[in-house]
């Protein structure tokens, strides 16, 4: 086998270094002018609100017509299409899903200068700076996530069986043999006889993966991932007729339901920070778990990134509340003796007794199970 030269080695070890600096400075020019939201595992970027200019005479909401796309409804209001993930972004309370809208639905539409959705990230919340508030100012809390990131990023239980979660299940969907997605008519095995009523809402709920602890081996549970949501449209004594409000993922056959009940969006004053070296402490410390995403089924080969819904082995018990921000750190592959490097950050959800459910705000490189954590 012939050996490069030393020559064309440096020159590749320099062309790598210019490619990588490269790649940094488009990130960091794309940061700069585009703003984004995640779903589906897909980043959307738009551009930032201060550089597009919004048509005057726009109405204040557009009423949905069979056909109707977030995407025709940007050419036609902005007068440029790919502009829809700024109606997609005032619309996230009702429109979780920008692939799915449906007839008489009422579109809001970004008239004037509304600000973007405050949503902890790298350098802040707002379009200000860090914490989102403008230079000099005290800093005041702002929400770490959305509230469809809050309905549907699950959480880890403990239980065995499909009955051990919520009250009851999904019989049947009306012309769906497999997939339910919103919009479709449900039938559920509970009704006047459990105290249902029309108008009840219910979370709907399917028991996933077994949860093991990457580093002692401890069972820590099962994951229970949270699909969508339902409302009641009628009751029978042992049945509800009902239509999925919400989906977040495909809905099926057997999936159980739960009341619904709000989860709060958490507020926190802490940001996410870029830190190379930030000074280890003595607070509350664990690890990743889980993540909710996988590749083909296994979570612990999965790449964590920003936007990434992670879970942790760290609770109420642990005195950990929503709003929590923890450092995550990545041991040298090969060295215990060097310190574990910082790859980012993540801001908790909600809690549970042993385990929390969290977002990962910030990172600089890829992350997986079994990565520490540390409260800032």
């Amino acid at each position: 086998m012939r050996i490069p030269s030393r020559e064309a080695r440096l020159a590749l070890v320099l062309l790598v270094a210019v490619a990588t600096v490269a790649t940094a400075a488009v990130a960091a020019d794309i940061a700069s002018r585009y703003d984004s939201v995640a779903y589906g595992g897909v980043t959307y970027y738009f551009p930032k609100r201060d550089t597009v200019v919004i048509p005057a005479d726009i109405p204040a909401s557009h009423t949905v017509v069979r056909g109707d796309t977030l995407w025709d409804i940007a050419g036609t209001y902005l007068k440029d299409p790919f502009l829809w993930p700024l109606i997609w972004e005032v619309n996230l309370e009702t429109v979780a899903n920008p692939h799915l809208i449906f007839p008489d639905q009422v579109i809001k539409l970004p008239v004037g200068q509304a600000t973007a959705p405050a949503v902890a990230s790298e350098g802040g919340t707002g379009e200000e700076g860090a914490g989102g508030e403008a230079a000099g100012a005290a800093p005041v809390p702002h929400p770490v996530a959305w509230s469809s990131a809050m309905e549907s990023s699950g959480y880890i239980a403990d239980v065995d069986d499909d009955d051990e979660v919520g009250v009851g299940a999904i019989l049947a969907a009306d012309g769906r043999m497999v997939e339910i997605t919103e919009g479709d008519i449900v039938f559920v095995n509970i009704g006047s006889d459990n105290d249902v009523e029309p108008g009840d809402e219910f979370s709907i709920l399917s028991i996933d993966r077994k949860v093991k602890h990457p580093v002692n081996g401890d069972s820590l549970g099962r994951l229970i991932l949270e699909k969508g949501r339902i409302k009641v449209l009628c009751v029978q004594e042992e049945t509800a007729t009902a239509r999925v409000v919400r989906a977040y993922t495909n809905i099926r056959r057997g999936d159980r339901v739960a009341p619904f009940t709000p989860v709060p969006v958490p507020t926190s004053l802490e940001t996410s920070t870029v830190e190379v070296c930030p000074p280890r402490t003595d607070k509350v410390a664990g690890y990743i778990v889980e993540a909710k995403e996988t590749i083909f089924g296994a979570s612990d080969a999965a790449v964590i990134g920003k936007d990434s819904t992670v879970y942790i082995d760290l609770g109420a018990d642990d005195s950990v509340t929503p709003g929590d921000y923890f450092r995550i750190f990545q041991a040298v592959p090969f060295n215990d003796e060097l310190p574990p490097i910082k790859k980012g950050e993540l801001v908790v959800l909600k809690v549970q007794g042993e385990t929390a459910t969290a977002l990962v705000v910030h990172s600089t490189g890829p992350m997986y199970v079994g990565d520490q954590i540390e409260m800032k």
